[in-house]
């Protein structure tokens, strides 16, 4: 029978992948407050070094998987506040594509007397690195405009720089 270790956050990852050579190093940016779900533990085979190495891609889908079911449009934006990621959720929402989306394209999908104030407080909390929290019309595919709750925090570097943005769009 494989021996297997489960692996439970980055330094035990780290300590793991270093005892058998790999040379990994934890991850400084993985804290228990990057992302608000719960994600499935990763195990490991001896064995098997085509398991490990697929292990990380099994990861990332499964952790799009989530992203993608959960009753929540997602996002993340780099430091600058640009958007490069929208769940599949948000898309379908809107009814857009991500490429159509990305960047400041999802001010598009804002209604016209709410963009201003919307993007004025994304600069804001950008500036600030307070998190931000705005209500907002958003236009659905079928081109209904509903409010919406638009939140995202920051996420932090061990150094105190911005690396990402998570943001939260709730039908409220």
């Amino acid at each position: 029978m494989e021996n297997l270790w489960r692996i439970s956050n980055a330094e035990a990852f780290g300590r793991m992948a270093r005892s058998r050579g790999l040379g990994c190093e934890p991850n400084p940016f993985v804290t228990p407050v990057a992302i608000p779900v719960a994600l499935p533990a990763v195990f490991m085979s001896s064995r098997s070094a085509s398991w490990r190495r697929s292990g990380s891609n099994r990861l990332k889908n499964n952790s799009r998987l989530v992203l993608d079911t959960i009753p929540v449009l997602i996002t993340s934006s780099r430091p600058d506040g640009y958007h490069d990621f929208l769940n599949q959720r948000w898309l379908n929402y809107v009814g857009r594509s991500l490429e159509d989306l990305r960047g400041w394209g999802w001010t598009g999908t804002i209604h016209p007397v709410d963009v201003e104030g919307t993007v004025d407080k994304w600069r804001a909390s950008l500036a600030s690195v307070e998190p931000f929290s705005h209500e907002a019309r958003m236009r659905r595919a079928d081109g209904v405009y509903r409010w919406m709750l638009l939140c995202a925090v920051p996420l932090g570097d061990r150094h105190g720089n911005i690396v990402k943005w998570y943001g939260a769009n709730i039908d409220i």
